[in-house]
């Protein structure tokens, strides 16, 4: 094999890992910049809550079970799960007052004796 065949493989090789290595730099990167977005709604009842849509209720926490608490208001239950942040249990306390907006929370609501999932 001729010498400068050597020379451009070596050069070949060198450029692949240099486009990858900027190519994983700059997907860190923007997976690392994203922002959570804020929402400016209204809290509706829980049994407005609809499948796949952004979501505001307010009501008080009727029970804690680890990262995931159960909100009531008049009209219904909502299982919300917080994920990490609430790991503990120490995220939300029984009773207390709470206003949820989110619009990726893993949410179930209940009707009557129906769960549906909301998220």
């Amino acid at each position: 094999m001729p010498l400068g065949a050597d020379r451009r493989r070596a050069a070949a090789v060198a450029a692949l890992l240099g486009a990858f290595a900027i190519g994983a730099g700059l997907t860190a990167l923007t997976m690392g910049s994203r922002r959570a977005t804020v929402l400016s709604m209204a809290p509706a009842p829980i049994t407005a809550m609809r499948d796949w849509s952004p979501v505001a209720v307010r009501g008080d926490v009727a029970e804690v079970f680890g990262n995931k608490f159960i909100v009531a208001d008049d009209s219904g239950r909502a299982l919300v799960d917080t994920g990490r942040a609430g790991e503990g249990g120490t995220l939300v306390a029984r009773s207390e007052a709470v206003t949820d907006r989110s619009s990726a929370c893993s949410c179930w609501r209940t009707a009557g004796n129906r769960a549906s999932s909301v998220r």
